[in-house]
This record gives structure tokens, C-alpha cells and sequence, in this order.
């Protein structure tokens, strides 16, 4: 497990858009997976397994062979145990945030709705109440969130091209991730930034 310069997080964007324009089409008509309502929600709970078969795709690419959008399901069919299980990982992540938004939103709502009884006003406690319960869903959310986003960033491939299991993937890309904590929060706050782009 070797360590990277924080710079590598910007070379990993930078060398992923000059893959996809290498083939252009392909990358393009793989991305609308993600991209079409419903579609995409099927694509949300199975993006590890589809992420194994881009990274498939731009393999091929790398050894001058030209990618298929057949390739987007290459993990399913070569590896599909594993990456489903590495797929339940953000599933249960999300069901965790929903049942916390649930407690802890849902009771600093009825509170604050009970503070305001008839008159529609909520005291200010109640107020300070609610944004305290969304503040701590918020600390509880990202740093969790950043965990379950660095055990899953080199477990794709590790399951894809090396025959590692899930788990030992999984504990493996959290390491990793650690051990070049710079890189990747270079890699995350570039991927914030090209999110805030595109919504602008």
C-alpha cells in the first residue's frame, strides 16, 4: 500500500476526463444510466457493480482496445457476489441516515409544531431546537458519509481485477484511503466543486 502526493487528487479527475473523451460515445450513452429518471434509481443501488464495469471499460481503453457499453455490466457478470455486497455498504448507509433524519427531524418537527399551537409562531426555543437536531443529523451524516465514500473508492477495482473478497476490499480501500488522506480530499473537493459547476 504505497502513499501519493495530494496532487494525485486532481491527476485523478484530470486523467478520467481524457479517458472518457478518448471514447466519447460510449462513456456518454454509460452515463445516461445515471442520468434518466427511474433509471437511475436502479443505477444508485447498483453503482459499485456499474463502477466495476466502467473501470473495465477504461482498462480495455489503457490496453488499446476500444470499450462497448456492454462493458457497464461486466462486474455483474464476472464479479457479481462481491459487488453486491460492496452495493448493500451505501444502501445501509442511507436507511442509518434516514431512520436519524426520521428521530431526530421528525421529533424537533413535532416540538416546534407544538410550540406554535393555533398562532403558527414558533417560540424560539423550539426553533433553536429544530436546527440543533438538522446541526447534529449533519455531524453525524458527512464524517460517516466520508467513511463509507473511502471504503468503497479502491474496493471496486480490488473485487474487479485482483479477486479480492468484499470485506477484505472494503477494509483494504478504507486503509489506503487514510494512509493518502491529502489525495483524496483533494479528489473530494474537486468533485464538490465540479458538482457546484454543473448545478450553476
Amino acid at each position: 500500500m504505497r502513499s501519493v502526493d495530494a496532487s494525485r487528487g486532481f491527476e485523478w479527475w484530470k486523467s478520467g476526463f481524457e479517458t472518457v473523451f478518448k471514447a466519447p460515445a460510449v462513456f456518454l450513452v454509460m452515463g445516461l444510466a445515471w442520468g434518466i429518471p427511474i433509471v437511475n434509481f436502479i443505477t444508485s443501488l447498483l453503482n459499485p457493480a456499474l463502477q466495476a464495469g466502467v473501470q473495465q471499460a477504461v482498462r480495455k481503453l489503457d490496453a488499446g482496445q476500444m470499450p462497448e457499453i456492454g462493458d457497464l455490466f461486466s462486474g455483474l457478470q464476472s464479479r457479481p457476489g462481491p459487488l453486491i455486497i460492496l452495493c448493500l455498504l451505501p444502501i445501509v448507509f442511507g436507511l442509518v441516515i434516514l431512520i436519524l433524519a426520521f428521530v431526530l427531524g421528525g421529533s424537533a418537527i413535532l416540538a416546534a409544531m407544538g410550540s406554535a399551537g393555533g398562532s403558527g409562531n414558533m417560540s424560539p426555543a423550539a426553533f433553536a431546537g429544530l436546527l440543533g437536531s438538522l446541526g447534529l443529523l449533519f455531524l453525524i451524516a458527512v464524517p460517516l458519509g466520508l467513511v463509507v465514500f473511502a471504503m468503497m473508492f479502491f474496493a471496486v477495482s480490488r473485487i474487479m481485477f485482483d479477486n479480492v473478497g468484499a470485506i477484505d476490499a472494503m477494509k483494504e480501500s478504507l486503509a489506503a484511503s487514510v494512509k493518502n488522506i491529502g489525495a483524496m480530499l483533494v479528489f473530494v473537493a474537486c468533485g464538490f466543486a465540479i458538482w457546484i459547476a454543473g448545478v450553476l
